[in-house]
């Protein structure tokens, strides 16, 4: 046997090792993002600015960011690029109409990597009624038209990537607003150095409410009062406390005050 055969064997070999390793996409650095989900549909068999509206408008629902291959550009090979995508993303979705072999080819990547996958499928092709067999028991959406995608879409999301909670603390400019209209007031009145009983009142009150409310600590709350110190923050709502204890009409205001925010 020629040793110099083995030997060049060997060192192409080698080489395409090394040429593999270029494109090693598992190994390509990534980091999951969160409420990020990769999609790959046929580019030829739907209108672009039709099909992807339809997720721009679920996304904005959800508040999920849905990205598309051709939309990032990166200096690494295309294949590198998509598992990077993938990797990077909670699950994807891959439109399977008209059986694209782009598609095929990101949908086999992203079961090679072990990557969750919704498949989609337009009935209303011809000649493409049904998937595959062999991807016939994997969850899919089923559509024929836009709006049937879109709720599709909006059901998966809403058992994977629910729309995050807004929360119901009221804000600051809120219950300043709230108070200066019950005392007749301006905002701007209760962060003035004005010593006027109705607004000292009214500016303790709106502190008070501030502490209860929200999440701000007293220096924080006596910055939005025009500066004040901490103290002063204290102060007024153990005043406040102390006026709820002795004076029942005041109690109930403060109650139907806090009523009122959301």
């Amino acid at each position: 046997m020629d040793r110099s055969f083995i030997e060049k064997g060997g060192t192409e070999s080698s080489r395409s090792d090394e040429s593999r390793s270029h494109f090693n996409i598992g190994a390509a650095p990534h980091d999951r993002v969160p409420r990020r989900v990769f999609v790959a549909y046929p580019y030829g068999l739907f209108p672009r600015e039709d099909y992807r509206r339809v997720f721009e408008e679920v996304g904005s629902t959800f508040k999920v960011d849905f990205v598309f291959a051709d939309e990032q550009i990166t200096n690494v090979h295309i294949l590198q690029k998509i598992g990077q995508c993938i990797l990077s993303s909670q699950f994807g979705i891959y439109d399977i109409s008209g059986w694209n072999p782009n598609v095929t080819l990101e949908l086999g990547l992203a079961f090679g990597l072990h990557e969750r996958a919704y498949l989609a499928l337009n009935t209303s092709k011809p000649h493409i009624a049904d998937s595959p067999a062999d991807l016939r028991g994997i969850d899919r959406i089923q559509y024929s038209s836009y709006h049937d995608l879109k709720a599709g879409l909006s059901t998966v999301l809403s058992s994977e990537l629910p729309p995050p909670r807004v929360s119901s603390r009221p804000t600051v400019e809120r219950i300043q607003q709230l108070v200066a209209d019950h005392f007749k007031l301006r905002v701007s009145d209760l962060k003035k150095r004005n010593n006027h009983p109705s607004i000292v009142l009214a500016r303790k009150v709106a502190m008070y409410l501030c502490k209860q409310q929200t999440t701000l600590s007293l220096p924080e709350i006596g910055q939005r009062f025009g500066g004040k110190h901490h103290s002063t923050v204290m102060y007024s709502i153990r005043r406040v406390d102390w006026l709820q204890e002795g004076d029942a009409e005041f109690r109930t205001l403060i109650h139907d005050l806090q009523k009122l925010l959301p």
